[in-house]
């Protein structure tokens, strides 16, 4: 896939990404038992043709796709998010 098209993906998803941010930030959660922003995230990859499902712990989600995609660890807190990798994963 192309830079180009990455961002036209991208672009085309922003405003639902935005909304979705907006709607777990309504709602704040304290610690790491986070069940409402789980259901939400979880709500959000619903039909996108992903297998889904809760993480082992309420702060994670997992999707599978089965084709090659890039996957980017995100955090939706409102703190910046010091990961102890900064690298992508690329699995195919």
């Amino acid at each position: 896939m192309k830079p180009t098209e990455i961002l036209v993906d991208a672009e085309r998803v922003a405003a639902d990404a935005i909304q979705l941010r907006r709607r777990i930030h309504r709602h704040p959660e304290i610690g790491l038992a986070l069940p409402r922003t789980q259901a939400a995230v979880l709500e959000a990859l619903d039909g996108l043709g992903l297998e889904t499902r809760a993480g082992q712990r309420t702060t994670s989600e997992v999707a599978v796709r089965a084709t090659p995609c890039l996957a980017i660890p995100t955090s939706v807190g409102p703190f910046p998010n010091r990961m102890a990798s900064d690298s992508f994963v690329l699995r195919e």
